[in-house]
């Protein structure tokens, strides 16, 4: 999925073709404004083998992660993938707002 989006060309993000391994750094408090953490870790993502309908995240730090910065990776993750209906449906709808936004420009004309 990573690869054939490209996602994994753009700055910060790394593909291993050998092991078809997508890195990138995430944010450790990016969903909440009260958390001075402003911290970030390096995240491995994989398929296990034998399993490829499941991931394999793994995670670079020093320290153990909170529950609440697990639950911070995982919300990333999901998105970043679109692995939620949400997700899928925002971009769906993507170039059916471009095209209102193009048709409402021309009406301005």
């Amino acid at each position: 999925m990573v690869y054939s989006h490209g996602l994994f060309m753009m700055s910060s993000n790394r593909w291993d073709s050998l092991s078809k391994t997508f890195s990138r750094p995430l944010g450790l408090s990016i969903f909440d404004d009260d958390d001075d953490d402003d911290s970030s870790v390096m995240i491995r993502i994989s398929h296990r083998i034998g399993s490829p309908q499941s991931l394999h995240i793994r995670v670079r730090t020093a320290h153990s992660l909170s529950p609440k910065q697990r639950r911070t990776i995982l919300a990333q993750v999901a998105g970043m993938l679109r692995l939620c209906d949400e997700d899928e449906a925002l971009v769906r709808g993507f170039p059916n707002m471009v095209k209102a936004i193009s048709l409402r420009r021309q009406c301005l004309k």
